[in-house]
């Protein structure tokens, strides 16, 4: 991906963010909105089931339960690890620009079916 306009290489965990915050941001910054994604017209949220990429365990739980087997995740196309850490200045941007997105990632709580 380097030298290519979705590349973030030398880019900053708060530059990136910032960028995503713009009106017309750069390539590598145009992620979209989840909220708006799992919306209907009406602006609520419209999926029965949402599960956080943090708790993924919960998500391998439920699809076990309704497949009624087991589930092995393996690992591919990961990322190096990293250090990243949000200054508390674009933290506070961010999450006064994203309320709406914030509420929703808030509001998903983990389950066991």
């Amino acid at each position: 991906m380097d030298g290519k306009p979705n590349s973030t290489k030398d880019v900053s965990f708060d530059d990136f963010v910032l960028e995503v915050l713009k009106e017309d941001s750069a390539p590598f910054a145009r992620i979209g909105s989840q909220r708006r994604f799992l919306s209907n017209r009406d602006g609520d949220v419209a999926v029965t089931h949402l599960f956080k990429f943090e708790e993924i365990s919960a998500y391998v739980r439920f699809l076990e339960h309704r497949l009624n087997r087991k589930i092995e995740l393996g690992r591919a196309n990961v990322s190096p690890k990293m250090e990243i850490r949000l200054s508390s200045s674009v933290d506070a941007i961010l999450r006064d620009a994203w309320a709406a997105e914030f509420e929703l990632w808030e509001s998903v709580q983990a389950s066991e079916t």
